[in-house]
């Protein structure tokens, strides 16, 4: 079975994609503006890697250098 990826903009404490991850995909990128957000998307183990939970505006110069 091939393997999917996905990024995840805004969505929360990730409740949203709790599918995608049930299906077999990985998140391998999800950008919150509060950083209690993204602690829930932490605790739930929702990115398959650490760096990325992205905290801050995507259009803001210093999270895209992050």
């Amino acid at each position: 079975m091939k393997k999917y990826n996905y990024i995840s903009l805004f969505s929360g404490g990730g409740v949203g994609c709790y599918g995608f991850k049930m299906a077999g995909f990985d998140c391998i990128a999800t950008c919150e503006l509060l950083e209690e957000r993204i602690n829930i998307q932490k605790f739930n183990n929702k990115c398959k890697y650490e760096s990325g939970y992205i905290i801050g505006n995507i259009e803001d110069n210093a999270t895209k250098k992050g």
